[in-house]
């Protein structure tokens, strides 16, 4: 897998998230409590755990739209 792939895959996740979806994110993310994430208040996280949260938030408020690179 090269790195349009990943970048790729990634995009698909956020934009499932944003949906209501969380799965794809789950997938794709590092399971690990040094794993780290700045969400969309500013928070630096650190940790699946508190991670996880914040995407389920997000999730949970089914924003929509569609985040892409150019």
């Amino acid at each position: 897998m090269d790195i349009k792939d990943v970048v790729e895959q990634f995009y698909k996740a956020l934009n499932a998230l944003i949906a209501g979806d969380i799965e794809p994110m789950k997938e794709i993310w590092l399971h690990e409590d040094y794993v780290t994430y700045l969400d969309p208040t500013g928070a630096y996280l650190v940790g699946w755990e508190d991670v996880l949260e914040s995407w389920q938030k997000q999730a949970d408020m089914r924003i929509g739209g569609d985040v892409h690179q150019e």
